[in-house]
Order: C-alpha cells, then sequence, then structure tokens
C-alpha cells in the first residue's frame, strides 16, 4: 500500500490524470515531465500494477487510476486545509522559499540583502533543489519559479518575461564576422547548456540561427553544460558566445564584463515567465506579505531595465 512517503508520487499521478499529460502535470507542478514520469513509474513499481497504459506519445489512465485520482484530489484539499491549521500557528518571522538555482544565484541572491536590512528578525530559507515539487499542501510559502500559467487555486503573480540574447566577453565579439552575413560565427566557440524547460519557445542555437539567417557551425568541440550559471561563468571567462537569459545578464551588461554583439535586434522572447506562487495558507503572515511586495518590486525594476535593453 501506498505511504506518506509517496506523496510527491500520489501527487504527480494526480494531476498527469487531471490534465491528462506529463507535460501539463510537470508545468503545474513546476518540474519536468520526466520527474513526473519517474514518480508515477516509481509508485506503479510499489502497488506492483499498471495506472497509466503507455501509447506512443501519450497515455490512458486504467479504470482504478482514475477513480483513485478523484480520491487523492479530494485528499489533498484536506492535507490543504490541515496544513492551513499549522501555518496560522507557525512562527511569525518563518519564511521558507523554493526557487530554482539560476534565478537564486544570479538574480534573487544579489537583491536580499535590501530586503534583509528591513527586517530586523527573519528565518529565512531556501531551497534551490532544481526539481522541489511545490504545490497546494506544500511546506513551503512561495515558489518562484519559470512557468506558464496554470488553473490551479494557488495565488501566482507574474513577475517578468524572458528574452534569449547572444552574449560574450568584449575579447569573444572580435572574432565575430560582419553582423550582416550569414556566416558570421565561423570558428567562434560556441557555449551550449542544457534545456531545462517544457517552453516550446525557449530556443537554442540551431533554431536561433534558423530564425535570424545565421549558419552555426557544426559541434565537433566544444563546451556544454547543464546549468546556466556555469555557462555565464564560462562566457565571462572568455570561452566563448552563448545564449543568456537577460533577465540575469542585465548587470554584467551593464559593467561591460559581457557584450551583446548583435544588439537587441537579434534577441528572442521566450513564451513562460517568472512566476511567484503563493503555497500553503491563503492566509498570509506580515512578514510573507512584505516578501511578496518586495519581489513584485523588484521585479518591476527588471521589466524596466530589459525594456529599456530592447529599445536600444
Amino acid at each position: 500500500m501506498p505511504d506518506l512517503s509517496r506523496l510527491n508520487a500520489l501527487r504527480a499521478l494526480e494531476a498527469s490524470v487531471r490534465q491528462g499529460s506529463f507535460k501539463a502535470a510537470a508545468d503545474e507542478l513546476g518540474v519536468t515531465p520526466a520527474a513526473i514520469g519517474q514518480q508515477v513509474r516509481s509508485l506503479e513499481a510499489a502497488l506492483g500494477q499498471s495506472l497509466l497504459i503507455r501509447r506512443s506519445n501519450r497515455f490512458e489512465p486504467t479504470e482504478v487510476a482514475v477513480r483513485a485520482a478523484r480520491k487523492l484530489a479530494a485528499g489533498f484539499d484536506k492535507l490543504r486545509e490541515a496544513m492551513s491549521l499549522f501555518a496560522q500557528n507557525d512562527a511569525p518571522n518563518r519564511l521558507f522559499v523554493t526557487v530554482n538555482p539560476t534565478i537564486t544565484e544570479r538574480w534573487l541572491a544579489p537583491r536580499l540583502s535590501v530586503f534583509l536590512a528591513n527586517q530586523t528578525e527573519i528565518d529565512l530559507r531556501i531551497d534551490s533543489t532544481p526539481q522541489s515539487f511545490y504545490n497546494e499542501n506544500s511546506e513551503y510559502d512561495f515558489g518562484l519559479r519559470y512557468a506558464k500559467a496554470t488553473s490551479t487555486p494557488r495565488v501566482e503573480i507574474e513577475l517578468f518575461g524572458e528574452v534569449l540574447v547572444p552574449l560574450c566577453a568584449p575579447e569573444i565579439a572580435f572574432n565575430i564576422g560582419p553582423r550582416e552575413r550569414s556566416d558570421a560565427l565561423a570558428g567562434v566557440p560556441l557555449l551550449y547548456v542544457d534545456r531545462s524547460t517544457t517552453d516550446p519557445d525557449w530556443i537554442e542555437w540551431d533554431e536561433w540561427g534558423h530564425r535570424f539567417g545565421y549558419a552555426i557551425p557544426a559541434l565537433k568541440q566544444g563546451l556544454k553544460f547543464t546549468l546556466t550559471t556555469m555557462a555565464i561563468r564560462s562566457g565571462l571567462a572568455g570561452h566563448g558566445l552563448f545564449l543568456g537569459q537577460l533577465s540575469i545578464a542585465l548587470p554584467d551588461l551593464n559593467a561591460g564584463r559581457l557584450v551583446a554583439p548583435f544588439g537587441p535586434s537579434k534577441c528572442w522572447r521566450t513564451g513562460y515567465s517568472y512566476r511567484l506562487v503563493s503555497l500553503g495558507s491563503a492566509q498570509k503572515s506580515p512578514l510573507q506579505t512584505a516578501f511578496s511586495n518586495w519581489i513584485v518590486a523588484e521585479a518591476e525594476k527588471t521589466r524596466d531595465a530589459m525594456d529599456a535593453f530592447l529599445a536600444r
């Protein structure tokens, strides 16, 4: 029988059956479709039975999975109610936030001193585990993730979108050929980052070249990273040109540590947005309200700075 240690797997199953796909469930829960599939398979292995019948790129839930999903949905509602009781008696200075590693390091951490300066006592906990599940029954107060809007009961605030722009250290820009020529990147080292989002509008080098009319050299040798932060450090070190996220590259662009050799005209706006998701109890403490208001204000500054760059 499933136990409390399998709550994540049960949540993955319920969302998959209700949404009708791993991708939609992954968008709702803030993880990858692979993580959802792995959770469901682990549950099937523990139960010794199939719950989802896989058919090429889709699945069909079994009858028992459909019935169980309905019960799980009701059960999660009860859990949410119970968690709200705990939240009402929680320490007023506690704040638990889940943020992906890139945004934690490159956007949130550099700004935290401003927020902390106005908080005399605070127990701030930040979880940067890339695949943390967060939902209505979560222990977190907030989740900050790059995702599309969902239809769940939780409160979401859209903070800012994302723009991908070719970036490099100033010395690398000298190796780029005439910008009007399709072979401008010949001989220029390119840095690659593993795709970590389900956003269909998040492009990589081949797609960027196709959209803007540039030939992308075949990757015979080069650097490929699993995290955007690693690509940024490599780019700052002068290792090559990378498709960077404008929202987190702005400080380095403004300081001249990075340049955008193709300018704002060769940028690509992605489809999802960064969102602040309120989790747990709907009743927020003064500290939680202050944090939410501060994040929204900082996000507005980021949007303005991105718009200013794109308007150059």
